[in-house]
């Protein structure tokens, strides 16, 4: 039948985003049109609008159709139970077999993630010794591969316009100091002392919302010490979404019950406007009156719970808040595509940017001590088997 002659329903629930078709017109092109479109007396489609809209992306003039003699009651119970019956669970651990052994070529037609095929690997959590005398200085940039990673303070404006370069991040994952005995900085104040501890909180985060796209998502590493400082300023910046208890297996020592878990707040950069001036957070100023509705980024697999249960780095740390590799790669994983660029204000040892390369993701990384910069690109160099380049 003639491609120009088949009339799309107007209210079919069924959505076909962009990517979606142009992997159905992938398929087509590769297989061939093998799969009819199902349509009524009409003309109209019951079963096949993806198929109908790949074939417009094809530029095809003729595709195979089956006419079926259905009332109005049976075409719209078809129509949905069409969708419906096709959702069903995957043994993945099966399909991941099958797709191992498809070439490249043949694995980008399946429709299927790239990221399923990742696994951990020893040298995830290899972090170099920290040197004694360090070669990066305060103010430079570095490229190491397509990431980008400077020696900078992330508190300060000019500092991550710097590091960013004009480019807004995809998602944001770090892990800022807790400013207790045992952080990264080893320093401790009082927990009640909000002088120094909420308005660095503030600095970074605001940086962050001025550095992020609409609705991304955000992970932030915490304890039940800094969650309260986070919520204050995030309640104002962003749109709390969850708190993801890491469950770090073995708990460590201590009077007041053994610490066994850490919290990651989640968030996206999704607040609604802003009463007085209506600013949307996309770049765009309506009018506040109007209501404005924009669509939530979705999480790649929505299955997972809030409890992660993920073993902390084992044997000798170099960096007092290492985060495992598999923890950063879930986030990762599940709140941004391939190719997105990741940022973290607070670099440490260089996991998030390692976790990125290993999930081929951009990372942008600012970290304020020069010796673990030296780290971050002595790390990188012996992961990737690449040159690290300062570029500023």
């Amino acid at each position: 039948m003639k491609l120009t002659t088949i009339k799309p329903y107007p209210k079919n629930a069924k959505q076909h985003p962009k990517k979606q078709i142009e992997q159905i017109a992938a398929s087509i092109k590769e297989f061939g049109f093998n799969q009819k479109i199902v349509v009524d007396k009409d003309n109209v489609i019951i079963v096949g609008h993806g198929r109908y809209e790949a074939a417009k992306l094809l530029g095809l003039e003729d595709v195979p159709v089956e006419k079926v003699n259905l009332n109005e009651q049976q075409a719209k119970a078809y129509r949905l139970a069409d969708n419906k019956l096709n959702e069903s669970d995957w043994d993945m651990d099966l399909a991941i077999g099958e797709l191992k052994g498809l070439s490249s070529e043949m694995f980008e037609l399946t429709g299927f993630d790239k990221d399923l095929l990742i696994e951990p690997d020893e040298k995830d959590d290899e972090v170099p010794d920290v040197p004694d005398e360090p070669k990066s200085k305060l103010g430079e940039i570095y490229q190491l591969g397509r990431h980008r990673v400077m020696c900078g303070d992330a508190t300060k404006k000019e500092d991550v316009d710097k590091l960013m370069d004009g480019k807004k991040a995809d998602m944001v994952f770090t892990d800022p100091p807790y400013f207790i005995q045992g952080s990264s900085t080893g320093l401790e104040v009082s927990d009640a002392d909000s002088k120094m501890v909420e308005p660095f909180f503030n600095l970074f985060l605001e940086s962050i919302h001025q550095n992020t796209k609409w609705a991304s998502h955000l992970y932030v590493c915490c304890d039940w010490r800094t969650y309260p400082f986070i919520r204050r300023i995030t309640d104002r910046l962003f749109k709390n979404k969850n708190l993801i208890v890491w469950n770090k297996g073995n708990p460590t020592m201590g009077v007041s019950y053994r610490q066994q878990y850490e919290l990651v707040a989640f968030f996206s950069n999704s607040k609604k406007a802003n009463s007085q001036t209506g600013f949307i957070g996309d770049g765009k100023v309506k009018k506040a009156k109007y209501e404005v509705k924009f669509k939530e980024r979705p999480l790649n697999d929505l299955s997972l719970s809030n409890v992660w249960d993920i073993a902390r780095v084992g044997g000798k740390r170099e960096h007092f808040a290492e985060k495992p590799n598999e923890l950063i790669k879930r986030a990762v994983q599940n709140s941004s595509n391939v190719d997105d660029i990741i940022l973290d204000p607070f670099l440490g040892s260089g996991s998030t940017l390692i976790a990125c390369e290993k999930t081929h993701r951009i990372c942008y990384g600012m970290e304020i001590d020069p010796r673990y910069v030296d780290v971050i690109i002595d790390r990188y160099e012996q992961y990737s088997e690449e040159k690290a380049e300062k570029i500023g």
